[in-house]
């Protein structure tokens, strides 16, 4: 069995879906021979914990990550530690992802000697190495889990579990293509939350993300319902709404769009100045701090 666990919470949601509708499309597995799990819908309780000890330390620590994602992977790794059988495989990946190949071609990336790998990185991407792509399997799975619970306990620093490298075996980088698209290509990782394709239009690989996510709204009426609640809530950008309604795919978005989507700010943004300015003054700051770094990610 394949337990794949996204690392999310609710305003996730939507790339969380799309992330699994590729996984399912690339397959050639049995929905019996794996699973996908949003990590944000499980209960991490104290029984998942060896002990009080380690469950207390982690209520302290989990409120003072920045983000609600620091702890998921592990928490994923611990939440199956006692029942793992000799034949799992686990997976965490982030959900501003989306895979496009089949995923049982990991089936033979581990062995004893290598129970977990994450994926490498290209020097020419000017990106640090990262574990948002992680395989492991019923050995990498106990070691993980310990090294979160020193973690919890203050045995190890932080730079020790969440950057650690597993005997320095890696995963292809086609495996965790970092802002980067080719034909190798197996996951590519919208990486730079200010140019994901669901809160901003631009990002010079949104098409195939646009694709998996007409594809995904298309199943059902409730897909599409899930979507226009988000936009209208402005969890994600009201542009996907054309996006999605068009059966044409148009070189640009239209101007109402566009424009529509110019005072949308992403809601990790700016969050103070929020709430004091009204939305206009907030959207003109945001744009202005975007062209005060090349209108790119990390100032590229």
């Amino acid at each position: 069995m394949i337990y794949i666990g996204v690392g999310a919470t609710e305003p996730q949601r939507i790339p969380f879906e799309v992330l699994k509708f590729s996984i399912d499309k690339n397959t050639d597995l049995h929905q019996s021979e794996y699973c996908v799990l949003n990590l944000g819908d499980l209960t991490f309780d104290k029984k998942i914990f060896p002990s009080e000890e380690v469950f207390n330390s982690f209520v302290i620590k989990v409120g003072q990550q920045r983000t609600p994602f620091s702890f998921q992977r592990f928490l994923f790794a611990l939440y199956f530690a006692k029942q793992a059988s000799q034949n799992d495989l686990f997976l965490y990946l982030d959900s501003d992802m989306l895979v496009l190949s089949d995923i049982q071609s990991l089936d033979l990336e581990l062995s004893s000697d290598h129970p977990i790998k994450t994926a490498s990185t290209e020097p020419s991407w000017g990106r640090r190495a990262q574990n948002s792509v992680c395989l492991f399997n019923n050995i990498g799975i106990k070691s993980i889990s310990s090294d979160f619970c020193r973690f919890l306990l203050g045995e190890l620093k932080y730079e020790d579990v969440f950057y650690k490298k597993y005997d320095n075996s890696f995963l292809s980088s086609d495996w965790n293509s970092l802002e980067h698209m080719n034909i190798t290509t197996n996951l590519i990782h919208y990486t730079d939350m200010d140019s994901q394709p669901w809160l901003r239009g631009g990002n010079a690989n949104s098409g195939i993300w646009y694709h998996y996510l007409k594809s995904w709204a298309n199943v059902s009426g409730d897909n599409q319902a899930l979507l226009f609640k988000q936009c209208e809530g402005k969890v994600l950008r009201p542009g996907l709404k054309e996006i999605v309604k068009s059966d044409v795919n148009w070189p640009s978005e239209s101007a109402i769009a566009m424009f529509r989507d110019f005072f949308y700010v992403p809601p990790h943004r700016l969050p103070g100045i929020r709430k004091l300015l009204p939305n206009l003054l907030v959207a003109l700051i945001y744009r202005f701090k975007m062209v005060r770094r090349n209108n790119r990610p990390n100032s590229v």
